[in-house]
């Protein structure tokens, strides 16, 4: 492995992670609910092109990408930003259908719960770790965490973001600072 790229990853042991991580992951309890939660994303990629501060609002407040006021300025910038609707409708589209993926999501979330700490000491790899301050759903110390502690870790905190780090003005300084770090680590 040449180098690794993380963005708002887990870590460590996470017990409550993602309990705040709203009416998306919430939805996901039972069959109703998986119904529930893939008629949503249906919806929500029928929506985007018709009605997007609509659509926006509802997957933000999904996602708790944003905060408060910081949401309207976030669907602001994904409405000036090019191709940030195609990116979030792609990624709405790959997220179903949901009920083949509902033992992967229990596992993760298993995992999560009684992650060990590894020696991050000894990992070799160059490592970024881009993570957004406002992430209510990975709590920051899991970034932290390894850039103090990866002899070769270099740390990118966005001040203005949430959970996902790619959306709004932010995304093109992600790419940029993800693009830079790769060709800086890859092989000769």
């Amino acid at each position: 492995m040449w180098a690794v790229v993380l963005e708002s990853a887990v870590t460590g042991a996470s017990p409550a992670l993602g309990v705040g991580a709203g009416p998306l992951s919430r939805g996901l309890q039972g069959g109703l609910g998986v119904w529930r939660t893939e008629t949503r994303l249906h919806v929500l990629v029928r929506a985007l092109p018709v009605a997007p501060r609509w659509a926006l609002r509802w997957v933000l407040g999904a996602t708790l990408a944003a905060q408060g006021p910081r949401e309207d300025e976030l669907i602001d910038e994904l409405l000036e930003a090019p191709g940030q609707l195609k990116r979030l409708t792609g990624l709405l589209r790959c997220l179903g259908p949901l009920a083949p993926r509902l033992p992967g999501w229990d596992n993760d979330r298993r995992q999560q719960a009684t992650l060990h700490h590894t020696a991050l000491e000894a990992i070799r790899a160059p490592v970024l770790l881009v993570h957004g301050v406002l992430d209510p759903i990975v709590p920051l110390e899991h970034a932290t965490r390894v850039a103090h502690r990866a002899p070769r870790a270099e740390l990118m905190l966005l001040d203005r973001a949430g959970h996902l780090v790619w959306l709004g003005r932010a995304g093109t300084e992600v790419r940029a600072k993800e693009l830079d770090f790769l060709w800086r680590h890859a092989p000769k």
